[in-house]
């Protein structure tokens, strides 16, 4: 695996991709992804871990996401400091934190499915995002841990600011890529 990192940016090459066709009613989270001309469902789902900081709670996730035959997973909470990824079992873990062991998320996949990432951006230590190779059109996932009401406004709208600036990098690479072309 070739990586760089430009910005907070990083990018991974990978030769692969996944097939995107929705199912089921607006808001539908099952995905299709086509491998060697063979359907199966992708499992998205999130979970507030509460903490990944003790010894054998990430292998404890890893064991309910195999139990549960998920394939991403967004988790909130994981109380790890800074950015990185880490491979475990059948699974990549890409994370963001803070200095302290407080907050933190981040995105479990498959090994299958983390072959085909483009690339993840650790926004801060309430949200992420990675962007997936697939066909007819990429993925991205933002996933992101949100403030509760007992926090400032002050706060609550630095966060959603943050959030709408995620939003709109995914809108800005979706340009780009097209008018490189």
């Amino acid at each position: 695996m070739e990586e760089s990192s430009i910005d907070r940016v990083v990018a991974t090459n990978y030769a692969s991709g996944l097939t995107f066709k929705p199912s089921g009613g607006s808001g539908a989270d099952i995905l299709t992804m086509k491998t060697r001309k063979t359907l199966s469902l992708m499992r998205i789902g999130t979970w507030n871990v509460r903490t990944l900081y003790q010894s054998g709670k990430f292998d404890n996730l890893l064991i309910e996401m195999e139990s549960l035959k998920t394939d991403i997973l967004g988790i909130s909470e994981t109380r790890w400091t800074e950015s990185g990824s880490t491979r475990r079992r059948n699974y990549t873990m890409i994370y963001s934190g803070g200095q302290e062991h407080e907050h933190g998320v981040g995105i479990v996949l498959k090994n299958n499915i983390a072959k085909c990432m483009i690339g993840y951006w650790p926004v801060n230590e309430r949200i992420i995002m990675c962007k997936i190779q697939a066909k007819p059109f990429n993925i991205v996932i933002i996933h992101a841990y949100t403030l509760t009401a007992d926090h400032s406004d002050e706060e609550i709208e630095t966060f959603y600011e943050n959030l709408d600036m995620t939003i709109k990098q995914v809108k800005l690479f979706s340009w780009e890529t097209s008018t490189r072309k």
